[in-house]
């Protein structure tokens, strides 16, 4: 429907990358339709699109090829709007960082009218300031959206609804990740006061069990501290009275570096534990 965010969540292998091609008519569905209403434009993106650029283009001569009606004036802003200034729109793609072709992509998808989003882990390659201007790009974003994301920052930041993809089926949570993961927990933490199987309830699968939900818990609030620093050190290099300041700037921008590892192999670990536990 019109101004949802949808983050698609689940295992690896679960089928969400599956689901997003078929939305955006890559595959085919094994049985039935996908029908959108005319009016619907879909814009979809994925990691494969970086190898479309042309490697031989400059970055400003990879989007004046998708966009005849603006002039270089026009142009030049709308790179700057993906952080492509100077003479970095003389860059030729094919010396550009994993990063800049992802920013670059995003801007060429963008620049085709969407009404409809499809994004294949659109974070993927970035750093902090990198994501954070998708994050503002995709949150001032008037259509819909369907998003795969490992980031949980992105996901609260720009989602307003969850949906599972899980056991062959969707399952929808009508809230961002944040309240997807209190609802799981809230539901989990139920059928391990109901469960009285024998089995289960074997001391060293106990055991091992309640490591994994104090270690996935830790993690958890430790994803709701690394959020609180991630903003503070976001804010320090977005202050524009800190321009001035090289050795500030460089301290946060190293400090956002650590926290975004931090934040990468927690959720990578808080996958695996996820996954264990199936």
């Amino acid at each position: 429907e019109r101004n949802k965010k949808i983050g698609l969540v689940g295992i690896n292998g679960a089928g969400k990358s599956t689901l997003l091609k078929m939305l955006a008519g890559v595959e085919k569905p094994t049985i039935g339709d996908i029908n959108f209403h005319p009016n619907i434009n879909v814009g979809y993106y994925a990691q494969h699109q970086l190898e479309t650029l042309d490697i031989n283009d400059t970055v400003f001569e990879s989007i004046r090829k998708f966009s005849i009606k603006m002039n270089e004036n026009e142009i030049r802003t709308y790179l700057g709007g993906f952080m492509f200034t100077g003479e970095d729109i003389e860059k030729k793609v094919g010396i550009l960082s994993g990063g800049e072709k992802a920013r670059l992509a995003l801007g060429r998808m963008l620049l085709t009218p969407s009404n409809l989003l499809l994004l294949d882990e659109p974070t993927n390659h970035l750093d902090m300031i990198s994501r954070g201007v998708v994050e503002e790009v995709m949150s001032s974003f008037q259509g819909s959206i369907v998003c795969i994301s490992h980031d949980r920052h992105f996901l609260n930041k720009i989602t307003n609804t969850t949906c599972e993809v899980s056991n062959g089926g969707v399952f929808t949570y009508e809230g961002n990740y944040e309240y997807y993961e209190w609802r799981k927990n809230s539901h989990q933490s139920e059928e391990v006061k109901s469960d009285s199987s024998p089995k289960k309830n074997n001391k060293i699968q106990h055991s091992m069990r309640k490591k994994a939900r104090n270690r996935a818990s830790w993690i958890n609030k430790r994803f709701v501290q690394l959020d609180d620093e991630i903003e503070q050190h976001e804010m320090i290099l977005n202050d524009s009275s800190n321009t001035s300041n090289a050795d500030l700037l460089q301290e946060a921008m190293a400090k956002l570096t650590q926290l975004e590892d931090e934040y990468l192999n927690l959720i990578n670990e808080l996958d695996q534990l996820v996954l264990d536990q199936k």
